[in-house]
């Protein structure tokens, strides 16, 4: 890129290296926040999608409901009786 700055003064060059410089660290600040704030708002809003969705199976569960009374009573419940032969080794 020395083509296109030889007629300018080695003063010229610094003056632009430098204004570059400053203009630069002025810019990153700004690009860090909003690539923050993006991640932010592009994760907040895929949980909130998420949880949208989720919360009816949670609820349900298949069709099954719970039993809040008693959760291991099997007193009502339909029984199966299973007859099995043991296996001699």
């Amino acid at each position: 890129m020395d083509f296109i700055f030889k007629k300018f003064s080695t003063v010229c060059k610094i003056l632009l290296a430098l204004i570059a410089v400053v203009i630069f660290i002025r810019i990153i600040p700004w690009i860090v926040v909003a690539g923050v704030a993006l991640f932010t708002f592009v994760k907040l809003r895929k949980y909130l999608k998420n949880r949208k969705i989720n919360k009816p199976k949670n609820k349900r569960m298949n069709g099954f409901t719970r039993r809040k009374k008693h959760p291991f009573g099997i007193s009502q419940e339909k029984i199966v009786d299973v007859d099995y032969d043991e296996v001699k080794k």
